[in-house]
């Protein structure tokens, strides 16, 4: 997925859970991708509240969302085993 494909609602849901990420994680996003996030958000008008005291996986988001934020996890935060272990997971779902 890149982010051409995004939509502006999909982007600022994105964003909004970066918002609540650790900087380790949002530290290593490039700034050109976090850019253009907000550049497609800029336009969106839907409402995004999350519940910050609940885990990710119990967060009621979109498909393109979770996907994405996987993407983003595999290339900048995961090692080369955790990177595998991922792949798996993709190959089999």
């Amino acid at each position: 997925m890149i982010i051409e494909e995004l939509n502006k609602d999909v982007a600022k849901e994105i964003l909004t859970v970066l918002f609540f990420c650790d900087n380790a994680f949002t530290d290593r996003i490039p700034s050109s991708i976090l850019k253009q996030l907000n550049d497609l958000a800029a336009d969106s008008k839907k409402e995004i509240n999350l519940d910050k005291n609940k885990a990710l996986a119990e967060l009621d988001l979109s498909d393109e969302c979770k996907d994405f934020l996987s993407i983003l996890y595999f290339t900048y935060m995961s090692d080369s085993n955790e990177k595998q272990e991922i792949f798996n997971i993709w190959l089999n779902n």
